[in-house]
């Protein structure tokens, strides 16, 4: 009886130190997730200090996980996100009394002068010496020449002795003035305003019938950065596995599950760290930026902190709180062997798609995994904590494998 108690106890030990570990990773993903999604880091909008915030948890997360530093300081590597001449905080716009809020309600334009006017303005009334206020509501023009409509219009304007000229009801979108921003042009003469199409119905409204504006246009230059976090796992081994996952957020969305792939990305470390698979360093990347195009991203391929011969293969980490309903892996054809690591290391729990076209802008072999985007959804914990395991298994598996092929 006592012999079969023993070997009753050694067959569930395995299982019960397996259980024990999911239930470790499992805290530890909700635990990232619930931190950074807390409402101090004002959902991590890239150059804000929610984000800064954020990238200071990381890197105490990596540190504490034994990973050194491999940013450009310390564990930070810093990226510009806008360098720009943008509406200052000084400026003014000012109708009946009412004052408006700079790069809110209203934008210089980038070819305004830095100077004041001041009238009373009789709407779709052109008069010479008198501000100018044109509704663009009843215009055509094509998407790619609107600011340079608008730079004719204000130079046809000056010919007629206007002192300004306020822009409004024209439908362009906040990605597109933010695009003007970034645009250096040769100032005219006089002040050109560009209002937003709800501030002109609020203040400037069919049945306005005087308007008295008083306005000052000035900019200021405006550098922000982004901040990638890099940790390292030193082996001493030939060649770097990269593992990335983003961890900024939406600015609408402050409850996002990018805060999913940070989490993953995380847990990963911590148990490559302990792990004996030696025959690889391992380089892990929480990159900013993904909501303004993958700056982030872009400015990491650009500035590895490793030397680029010697990467091994990357694994990319998308947002993946929602593997319930499906996984999807891109970028199998990158290299021989995953096709045969994905087979082997895939379970049961999860529903793969397996894409095999390759990556773009990668030159060395490179996985995506990515769960589908459901806002109103909580996180799926277990089905994070099957890709985390999905993914470890695959670097497992791939640690015997030397430097893998890329076709």
């Amino acid at each position: 009886m006592k012999n079969c108690i023993v070997l009753l106890l050694l067959a569930t030990l395995p299982t019960a130190a397996q259980k024990k570990a999911d239930r470790k990773t499992l805290e530890n993903l909700q635990t990232t997730v619930s931190t950074l999604n807390a409402d101090s880091l004002q959902g991590r909008q890239t150059g804000t200090p929610g984000e800064t915030r954020a990238a200071a948890w990381i890197s105490a997360h990596m540190q504490q996980d034994g990973l050194q530093p491999k940013g450009d300081s310390g564990y930070f590597q810093c990226f510009v996100i806008k360098d720009a001449m943008q509406t200052a905080a000084s400026a003014l716009l000012r109708i009946n009394d009412h004052p408006l809020a700079p790069n809110e309600q209203f934008y210089a334009l980038p070819f305004s002068a830095t100077k004041a006017a001041k009238g009373d303005v009789i709407p779709h009334v052109n008069e010479p010496n008198n501000i100018w206020l044109v509704d663009l509501s009843t215009q055509e023009i094509p998407a790619d020449k609107i600011l340079e409509h608008l730079h004719k219009q204000a130079t046809e304007a000056i010919k007629t002795s206007a002192t300004a000229v306020v822009f409004y009801n024209g439908n362009i979108p906040a990605a597109e003035l933010e695009k003007w921003s970034h645009t250096t042009m040769k100032p005219l003469s006089i002040p050109v305003l560009w209002v937003t199409a709800p501030t002109a119905k609020q203040y400037m409204g069919e049945d306005a019938d005087n308007l008295s504006v008083d306005l000052k246009v000035a900019f200021e230059h405006v550098r922000t950065h982004g901040t990638n976090v890099i940790g390292f796992i030193d082996n001493s081994a030939p060649q770097t596995v990269i593992v990335s996952a983003p961890y900024d957020g939406a600015p609408a969305r402050k409850n996002d599950d990018k805060a999913s792939a940070t989490a993953a990305l995380l847990e990963l470390g911590r148990l490559l760290k302990a792990s004996k698979l030696h025959n690889n360093n391992y380089l892990l990347v929480a990159v900013s930026g993904q909501e303004q195009g993958g700056l982030g991203s872009t400015w990491f391929d650009q500035h590895c902190t490793i030397a680029g011969n010697a990467v091994n293969y990357i694994v990319k980490l998308a947002p993946m709180g929602h593997a319930d309903k499906g996984l999807r892996v891109q970028g199998c054809a990158s290299a021989n062997a995953f096709k045969q690591l994905l087979s082997d290391v895939t379970p049961n729990s999860l529903k793969v798609d397996v894409d095999s076209a390759t990556l773009p802008q990668s030159n060395a072999p490179a996985l995506a995994f990515s769960t589908p985007d459901d806002a109103a959804a909580p996180v799926n914990y277990n089905g994070t904590l099957d890709v985390v395991k999905m993914v470890y298994s695959l670097i497992e598996k791939a640690n015997s494998q030397g430097k893998l092929a890329h076709p």
